[in-house]
């Protein structure tokens, strides 16, 4: 699972776009982690191959996905504030 992965599982999850707007999301986002290498001149793709270059945020991954989509859906049901913090 990646960052860009992470954020599309959540677009999918909460219908946040139509289908085929969401597929030539997923197309352009997959382009564009071919290009992300560590020596590029871009200091974005750069770093967002250094973050997926080790082991440490593939383990992470997942609880930050988790995290999210429960922040998520408090935003969306108007959760009560002094529980986000819980």
């Amino acid at each position: 699972m990646t960052l860009i992965g992470i954020i599309l599982k959540l677009i999918e999850s909460f219908t946040l776009c139509d289908t085929k707007e969401q597929q030539q999301l997923h197309i352009d986002s997959k382009n564009w982690e071919k290009e992300c290498v560590i020596e590029s001149d871009d200091k974005v793709k750069s770093l967002y191959a250094k973050l997926h270059d080790g082991v440490f945020f593939r383990l992470l991954a997942p609880f930050v996905y988790f995290y999210l989509v429960r922040y998520v859906k408090d935003l969306m049901t108007g959760g009560d504030e002094d529980n986000l913090l819980d």
